[in-house]
């Protein structure tokens, strides 16, 4: 009698955890995702509260450098290129 030589079935691995890169895109992701949802639908429109095309309405707000404590508004910078950082406290 002949001994058929019969393969074993490959052997299947147990995933690991997953990598840390993978993590922080789902993290992102999610925070991503919770922050659009929040803002649906609270009065925000497409269209501008004030100004026109040419003079946008932000262009008038009245902002304070806060090194100098000097007012001023990004419409007082025309022709420059202006970098705004806007932050929020609570």
């Amino acid at each position: 009698m002949r001994h058929s030589s019969r393969r074993a079935p490959p052997a299947v691995e147990k995933p690991g955890p997953p990598s840390i890169d993978t993590v922080r895109s789902l993290t992102l992701a999610l925070a991503l995702a919770v922050t659009v949802l929040s803002c649906g639908g609270s009065g925000l429109s497409a269209d501008p509260p004030s100004g026109t095309a040419s003079d946008p309405g932000f262009l008038s707000i009245p902002l304070t450098d806060v090194r100098t404590g000097e007012r001023f508004t990004l419409g007082g910078f025309p022709g420059k290129v202006t970098f705004f950082i806007a932050m929020a406290v609570w």
